[in-house]
């Protein structure tokens, strides 16, 4: 709630900056950023009538779907944990190449291999429309966020597939064209915002949550591709981490969020679940069959 990926990530630079500046050096006192963390600051550099619709957009646009990961129901023997696995470098670059190739980002690829091992794992039918939530940074509305402080400001796009393609890259290129509908929006990622600020800044708490669930849901399947970790930038007297990865909150069920970082070109995937074994084996099991959909990516 204190801050995203993106400022947590600066933060985490931040304090290895610091450091090395004091031990190394003397220096005092800390430089870190100082500055607003309203949510209104979305708002600054549209024109007149663009901020007047864009603070009118109160419908959610996440999509109403009932796909679910396939967990197990809630038990007394439920504990948090973190799951994750890697892909190494090789992979990654090939799947870098493989997005070029059908003009899709990183991010597309990672979202293809997330439906294609999912399909599999739920064992949904193939003609089923789903969809994954993807966090998106709205500082893409902001110009110049330098003045920004250390805040949060993520939202959802819907990622939607009609159908599991016939094949793995039938499959990216329905992301794809998913993603690239919703980039067109200029408003992308606003829808809501203003819902959210009339329930808890104007309401009593009670009320708000019944009136926020009217027009506003939470994604059950989600990703958030957090991006790249800098080495060089964690280094701390001269000693650079060896591996390092970030992931998103824990999700209670039947939610669930990926989280993808990279470090030297390798990528660490992440869940962080409350369940119990049972479900570290699916979540496990998940993970097999996006090393499968990797290789499909990769041989394609």
């Amino acid at each position: 709630m204190c801050m995203d990926g993106g400022d947590f990530k600066y933060f985490i630079s931040a304090f290895c900056r610091n450091y090395n500046d004091y031990v190394q050096r003397g220096i005092i006192p800390l430089d870190f950023k100082e500055g607003t963390r309203s949510y209104e600051s979305v708002y600054e550099d549209f024109t007149p009538a663009q901020e007047k619709m864009a603070r009118n957009l109160y419908k959610n646009v996440c999509a109403k779907d009932n796909h679910k990961f396939p967990l197990t129901e809630d038990r007394e023997d439920d504990r948090s944990f973190i799951a994750r696995r890697k892909i190494s470098q090789e992979d990654f670059l090939a799947l870098k190449q493989v997005g070029k190739k059908y003009g899709a980002t990183v991010n597309d690829v990672l979202v293809a291999a997330y439906f294609d091992a999912l399909y599999n794992l739920a064992g949904y039918n193939p003609d089923d429309s789903v969809t994954i939530s993807c966090a998106i940074d709205l500082r893409r509305h902001i110009k110049d966020s330098s003045d920004q402080g250390i805040t949060n400001h993520t939202a959802f796009m819907q990622c939607r597939i009609p159908r599991l393609g016939d094949d793995i890259i039938e499959t990216l290129k329905y992301v794809v064209n998913s993603a690239n509908l919703f980039k067109k929006d200029k408003f992308m990622g606003l829808y809501g915002l203003p819902l959210l600020r009339f329930g808890y800044r104007i309401l009593p708490h009670a009320a708000s949550e019944e009136i926020i669930k009217i027009g506003y849901s939470n994604p059950l399947l989600a990703m958030s591709n957090i991006g790249i970790l800098d080495h060089k930038a964690l280094t701390l007297e001269g000693h650079e981490p060896t591996d390092g990865f970030m992931t998103g909150a824990v999700k209670y069920k039947p939610y669930v969020l990926l989280s993808a970082t990279s470090m030297k070109n390798i990528i660490t995937l992440s869940m962080c679940v409350r369940g119990n074994d049972e479900d570290k084996k699916i979540v496990e099991r998940f993970f097999d069959l996006y090393e499968e959909s990797v290789k499909k990516l990769k041989n394609s």
